[in-house]
């Protein structure tokens, strides 16, 4: 059998041409030759069937086609049509080649300028080894770029698809869903999840982590010992200690249609293990904060976890040629099951608007109509189509809560919004000019302010509100960012994204908070170093920051109860801390604070009512000092409730007044004592406020109360009774108080003790 001496072809005996490379047929060539021949380009082509017959197409052909009717989901590398095409040019040799100028040309013509030849044309008269040398290495190079072009093309559609993630079908979503709880492969999860929702959020993640490393959260959580707060922002989940298996899951699938699909998991069982000791992270913390450090071991029928024993629903979507899991879809599932509603199907596609602007004002113009007519499954027309699919999908059940409309005339009197920032086919609109009318009453609306009647509210340069301290609506409002509508360009038009709405309005947010505000936010102000010293007693010129906060060390010579000396315009709280800021010792909340013993701490005070104004004029650029003293507590005269039903608390001359309770009947019984403790140099008398209970007495009963050998007695009746009672300084003073049946009828009585300045 002889074989081709140019390309290495098996040769038929009656050919006098190679049906592959067209070369003529020569007799008594060497067998080696033809063997590396043959070698050389059998990773290319395929031995003809017949002479004559069709010229075989390169290896990367098959792929190459492949990934042009797939060209939605993936774009072959610049150089990839370009190798194969010099591929093709190299390998064919026939009729149907390329020449140099890129035509096809005839066996014989020659070629174009610098192309290939055939067998007759000038560069293929000869037979000999150069000709075959030439032809050989241009074969074997061939090869390899066929190969690397299909490996290429192979690597960068499994890379591409692995970005995109999700699976090929609905099918594939429930696999790979399974197979990554299982596995703990939390990359997987997370790009199992649907591109609109998981982009939105990623953009959020992106820029909130780029601000807590710029601010530093992390190394201030860090010195205040709360480490776990880096785990608990981790880019990563970590399921260590839980492992998840699933038995005999076969989910059924019901595709809707050619975008949503739901995945039913009613058969099998779930085996959840969770060994506490071995989670690491969020999820430690997690376990530890709620007290479940005991290990877990249940199984479960995946049929009995969800409505009526129907299993666990999750939706799949189709985006861009790929199927994804869609947590916002499944949750309406949920809905859907607990509503009893059918599910709607979408209309044929609405088409956007011009402008971010436009797609805004129409949405917004649309409102009035909705509410009117009750079909708020209209709002789908003028939204993305992800989000507008989920409307039209799952808003049967508020179009049947708001059957008939809601009876309200809403008006629109102004609807203006004007572009603001692009960002490819993502874009926000701010509201320009938009009044609404209800009922006579109107509502006015621009980027920065709302005004209602004569009340209005504008935005101010910043979105902190101070956490301690309490400030008015006046000062909220200000804390909100520009107000806007963002939205996404479809096939060239553009519709409302209510997910990139709220993305943008908490990134516009964030940008205004500074650091120390943020430290404020997060209770790690007292991660700051201190800016000075106080001394007890005496006066303190503090200087706040941005946030409305000082941080200053305070040193205690003898154990001290601490008390502030301000009306609330200089301050507004204060925490003690240790001297590392991990623990906290007392505040000005706690009413009944525990001396402070001895040593040096850190004090991080909160400014008051008159910072407040200044930020609120001023705002991240306020500068304000004011003076602040922490002094010794003096101790009021107080009561030392020893009942059962009283004995949690004791009161003290601030106002707060205790109640308690006697009855004839066993319990508590007709009798109470209490301890009054009264420190020299208080002027105060005890108020005693009596009534009886539940409006029971016909006649009156009596109230009598021992203190110091003296009796006094209260009636009890229907109605409150007061009576003021001189008391003498000093402390450990019993006071015992009984209640006495009347002639009448009547046996329970309240009762309430305070201290009052004479």
């Amino acid at each position: 059998m002889n074989f081709c001496m140019s390309c290495g072809t098996k040769l038929q005996p009656e050919w006098q041409f190679c049906a592959n490379c067209r070369r003529p047929v020569e007799t008594g060539g060497s067998p080696q030759e033809a063997t590396e021949a043959t070698e050389a380009v059998a990773m290319t082509t395929d031995p003809p069937e017949a002479p004559g017959s069709a010229v075989p197409q390169p290896a990367a052909s098959a792929p190459a086609a492949a990934h042009r009717q797939d060209s939605s989901r993936a774009q072959a590398p610049q150089g990839a049509a370009a190798a194969t095409g010099a591929t093709q040019i190299i390998e064919t040799g026939a009729y149907g080649q390329a020449g140099g100028d890129g035509h096809s040309t005839p066996p014989g013509s020659g070629g174009g300028d610098g192309g290939g030849s055939g067998p007759e044309g000038p560069a293929g008269g000869g037979t000999g080894d150069s000709g075959r040398k030439t032809n050989r290495k241009a074969i074997i190079l061939g090869a390899v770029a066929v190969v690397l072009v299909a490996l290429g093309v192979g690597a960068f559609l499994f890379i591409q698809n692995m970005i995109r993630g999700g699976a090929g079908s609905p099918e594939q979503v429930a696999e790979k869903l399974i197979e990554s709880i299982e596995t703990k492969d939390a990359i997987g999860l997370v790009t199992m999840v649907a591109p609109a929702e998981r982009d939105a959020l990623d953009k959020f993640q992106e820029e909130f982590m780029d601000k807590v490393e710029e601010f530093g959260i992390f190394e201030a959580a860090g010195k205040v010992g709360e480490d776990s707060v880096e785990d608990d922002f981790d880019d990563e989940i970590n399921l260590d200690g839980i492992t998840v298996t699933f038995e005999n899951v076969e989910p059924t699938v019901t595709e809707v249609d050619d975008q949503l699909a739901v995945l039913n998991f009613s058969s099998g069982t779930v085996r959840l293990q969770i060994d506490p000791e071995q989670t690491t992270g969020a999820v430690r913390s997690g376990l530890e904060a709620s007290g479940e450090m005991e290990p877990v071991d249940e199984t479960a029928d995946l049929a009995e976890l969800d409505i009526e024993g129907e299993g666990l629903r999750v939706a799949a979507v189709e985006d861009g040629g790929r199927w994804y899991v869609s947590p916002v879809y499944s949750t309406l599932e949920l809905v859907l099951q607990l509503t009893g509603n059918e599910r709607g199907s979408l209309p044929e596609p609405t088409e956007g608007s011009g402008s971010p602007a436009e797609a805004a004002q129409a949405l917004v113009g649309a409102v009035p109509g909705i509410l009117e007519s009750g079909k708020f499954t209209d709002l789908g027309k003028y939204l993305m189509s992800y989000e507008g699919n989920a409307v039209h999908y799952y808003g049967g059940a508020l179009d049947e809560a708001m059957e008939g409309g809601l009876g309200t005339d809403v008006q629109i009197t102004a609807n203006t919004f004007k572009d603001a920032d692009r960002d490819g086919d993502r874009g926000h609109a701010l509201i320009e000019e938009l009044t609404m009318e209800a009922e006579g009453d109107a509502v006015s609306l621009t980027a920065d302010c709302m005004e209602s009647g004569s009340e209005k509210y504008c935005r101010g340069d910043s979105g902190y509100v101070m956490t301690n301290g309490s400030f008015d609506s006046e000062a909220t409002m200000s804390a909100f960012p520009q107000l806007g509508l963002s939205s996404v360009k479809e096939d060239g038009k553009w519709k409302v994204s209510i997910m990139d709405t709220t993305t943008d309005l908490a990134l516009q947010w964030m940008d205004t908070i500074t650091r120390e505000q943020a430290l404020a936010m997060l209770d790690l102000a007292r991660s700051e170093d201190a800016a000075g010293t106080m001394t007890l007693d005496e006066e303190t010129e503090l200087d706040f920051n941005s946030a409305g906060y000082a941080v200053m060390t305070l040193k205690l010579e003898e154990d001290t109860t601490l008390q502030g000396d301000d009306d609330g315009s200089s301050y507004s709280s204060y925490t003690v801390y240790s001297k590392d800021g991990k623990e906290e010792i007392t505040s000005s909340d706690e009413l009944f604070a525990d001396e402070t013993p001895a040593g040096e701490y850190k004090v991080v005070i909160f400014a008051g009512k008159e910072w407040a104004d200044e930020f609120a004029e001023k705002g991240n650029g306020v500068q304000h000092s004011g003076t602040v003293k922490l002094q010794e507590k003096e101790s009021p005269a107080a009561v030392d409730f020893d009942s059962f039903m009283s004995s949690r608390a004791k009161i003290d001359g601030s106002g707060v007044m205790q109640y308690n309770y006697l009855t004839l009947d066993e319990f508590p019984g007709p009798t109470e004592a209490h301890m009054l403790n009264v420190p020299e140099g208080t002027d105060t008398e005890l108020l005693v406020i009596v009534e009886g209970y539940a409006g029971a007495w016909e006649k009156p009963g009596t109230l009598v109360l021992t203190l110091d050998g003296k009796t006094h007695k209260v009636p009890v009746s229907n109605d409150p009774e007061e009576l003021k009672i001189p008391v003498a300084p000093g402390t450990d003073q019993e006071l015992t108080v009984e209640l006495v049946k009347g002639d009448g009828s009547g046996e329970e009585v309240d009762y309430t003790l305070e201290f009052v300045e004479k």
